[in-house]
């Protein structure tokens, strides 16, 4: 940092904000803090990911499987769901195609979470639907379903409700 003649540091803009190189690498660690593999880590979904998430956002959990949108697996769609401290965003990305939903948790009823033998099935229910993944990585479901529940209780103890006050 450079000082300058009134003895005040001046801070520059790499010092303000963080740096595209530093937060790919923030999230990745996030990522995998959160229970995603190396697999997982080289998804295209993955690699999406850093233009979705906003300056201070971090990821606390996140669930990478197959959307089943029929009986057939040609309709299996690669979804990738992510809990970050501010919002839920689930999305598919693929060259030419976006789809993105985002959620705040007060719109997030609950999720459902089945182990079978190193998968999983998990749903995410919210007031818009249900979002059904199947082969998700175990720790990644029992991450994510974790950090979820624990955000949607914080949120309803804080919450003030106008007719509790009669």
């Amino acid at each position: 940092m450079d000082k300058l003649d009134l003895g005040v540091t001046a801070v520059t803009h790499a010092e303000v904000s963080e740096t595209e190189a530093e937060k790919k690498e923030r999230i990745r660690r996030e990522l995998v803090n959160a229970g995603m593999s190396r697999f997982g880590l080289s998804k295209l979904n993955t690699q999406y990911l850093p233009t979705l998430i906003q300056d201070g956002e971090h990821i606390q959990g996140v669930l990478y499987g197959f959307q089943t949108d029929g009986k057939a697996m040609l309709s299996w769609m690669d979804r990738m769901i992510v809990a970050t401290d501010q919002r839920v965003i689930s999305f598919i990305h693929k060259p030419g195609f976006m789809e993105e939903d985002v959620f705040t948790y007060d719109v997030i009823n609950g999720v459902d979470v089945t182990i079978a033998g190193p998968f999983s099935a998990v749903s995410l229910d919210t007031r818009k639907g249900k979002i059904n993944l199947r082969f998700v990585r175990k720790q990644c479901a029992i991450t994510f379903k974790k950090y979820v529940a624990d955000r949607r209780m914080t949120f309803f103890k804080t919450r003030t409700h106008s007719s509790a006050k009669k």
